[in-house]
């Protein structure tokens, strides 16, 4: 799959600038032009096997994880495709990631805490619901 232009409209969502890439996913930030606010989008790489369920678990993921109401666990606003793009749009949390955090400074251990429990409650509470 090749980058999506900043400017391209998906659905109701127009891309702005590009946030990171992983193994399965570009994520972008974008606008909802429906509710006038900003969102992150996730738009999965298509998988090299063409009998690969990929696809369709991470996409029963996002759905799953769309239940879910904590404040560890960032809001899934919508999950669809355009044309031949599946996307996960959600909570758009603006600040350093914590890779960005891990790479520019040294952590106290009291942060240290403060995070692994912040991650425990949230891994907990979806835990919780299956």
């Amino acid at each position: 799959m090749q980058e999506i232009q900043i400017g391209t409209t998906l659905g109701r969502y127009t891309i702005k600038s590009q946030l990171g890439r992983g193994g399965m996913a570009i994520v972008y930030s974008a606008v909802d032009n429906l509710l006038s606010r900003e969102v992150a989008i996730k738009i999965l790489l298509p998988s090299k096997d063409a009998n690969s369920e990929i696809d369709r678990l991470v996409l029963q993921e996002a759905i799953t994880a769309s239940g879910l109401n904590h404040p560890n666990i960032l809001t899934i606003y919508d999950v669809g495709q355009h044309n031949e793009y599946y996307y996960i749009a959600m909570e758009l949390i603006p600040g350093q990631t914590l890779r960005e955090k891990l790479n520019t400074a040294k952590l106290d251990p009291y942060e240290v805490i403060d995070i692994a429990s912040q991650t425990a409650e949230g891994l907990g509470a979806a835990h919780n619901l299956g």
